[in-house]
Protein backbone atom coordinates (compact mmCIF):
# COMPACT_ATOMS: atom_id res chain seq x y z
CA UNK A 1 0.00 0.00 0.00
CA UNK A 2 1.35 3.42 -0.80
CA UNK A 3 1.90 6.43 1.80
CA UNK A 4 -0.36 8.58 1.83
CA UNK A 5 0.95 12.09 1.30
CA UNK A 6 1.08 13.20 5.21
CA UNK A 7 2.41 9.26 5.82
CA UNK A 8 5.51 10.71 3.39
CA UNK A 9 5.92 14.07 5.15
CA UNK A 10 6.18 12.41 8.74
CA UNK A 11 8.24 9.77 7.76
CA UNK A 12 10.87 12.36 6.08
CA UNK A 13 10.86 14.03 9.61
CA UNK A 14 12.34 11.61 11.07
CA UNK A 15 15.57 11.79 9.07
CA UNK A 16 15.88 15.38 10.29
CA UNK A 17 18.88 16.71 12.10
CA UNK A 18 17.61 19.00 15.62
CA UNK A 19 19.00 22.41 13.23
CA UNK A 20 16.46 20.93 10.57
CA UNK A 21 13.63 20.96 13.16
CA UNK A 22 15.12 24.37 14.71
CA UNK A 23 15.14 26.00 11.21
CA UNK A 24 11.32 24.47 9.86
CA UNK A 25 9.90 25.25 12.75
CA UNK A 26 11.17 29.54 12.77
CA UNK A 27 9.92 29.12 8.80
CA UNK A 28 6.88 28.43 10.20
CA UNK A 29 6.61 30.58 13.05
CA UNK A 30 6.83 33.43 10.36
CA UNK A 31 4.49 32.20 8.24
CA UNK A 32 2.02 32.47 11.22
CA UNK A 33 3.22 35.65 12.12
CA UNK A 34 2.98 37.11 8.83
CA UNK A 35 -0.75 35.66 8.70
CA UNK A 36 -1.72 37.51 11.88
CA UNK A 37 -1.00 40.54 10.84
CA UNK A 38 -3.00 40.20 7.13
CA UNK A 39 -5.48 39.62 9.75
CA UNK A 40 -5.03 42.31 11.70
CA UNK A 41 -4.28 44.67 8.71
CA UNK A 42 -7.96 42.54 7.51
CA UNK A 43 -9.64 44.31 10.63
CA UNK A 44 -8.41 47.00 10.39
CA UNK A 45 -9.81 47.74 6.54
CA UNK A 46 -13.06 46.78 8.01
CA UNK A 47 -13.14 48.54 10.65
CA UNK A 48 -12.08 51.90 9.27
CA UNK A 49 -14.92 51.32 6.40
CA UNK A 50 -17.29 50.97 9.41
CA UNK A 51 -15.42 53.97 11.47
CA UNK A 52 -15.87 55.91 8.47
CA UNK A 53 -19.38 55.52 8.05
CA UNK A 54 -19.41 53.02 5.49
CA UNK A 55 -21.08 50.29 7.40
CA UNK A 56 -23.29 48.79 4.53
CA UNK A 57 -20.22 48.72 2.38
CA UNK A 58 -18.61 46.91 5.04
CA UNK A 59 -21.07 44.30 5.42
CA UNK A 60 -21.10 43.87 1.37
CA UNK A 61 -17.99 43.48 0.48
CA UNK A 62 -16.91 41.41 3.67
CA UNK A 63 -19.96 38.99 1.91
CA UNK A 64 -18.88 39.07 -0.52
CA UNK A 65 -15.09 38.22 -0.31
CA UNK A 66 -15.85 35.76 2.39
CA UNK A 67 -18.78 34.01 0.85
CA UNK A 68 -20.32 33.96 4.09
CA UNK A 69 -24.29 34.92 4.50
CA UNK A 70 -25.43 38.55 5.04
CA UNK A 71 -26.24 37.72 9.14
CA UNK A 72 -22.76 36.54 9.68
CA UNK A 73 -21.28 39.45 7.84
CA UNK A 74 -22.75 41.41 9.95
CA UNK A 75 -22.35 40.17 12.91
CA UNK A 76 -18.60 40.39 11.97
CA UNK A 77 -18.69 44.34 11.02
CA UNK A 78 -20.38 45.30 14.37
CA UNK A 79 -18.20 42.88 16.43
CA UNK A 80 -15.42 45.45 14.89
Amino acid sequence: MAESPKEKVLNSLLFLSREDLLEINGKINTLLNSNVNASEAVKNYFRDLKNNGNVMEAIKEYKEKTGCGLKEAKDYIDGL
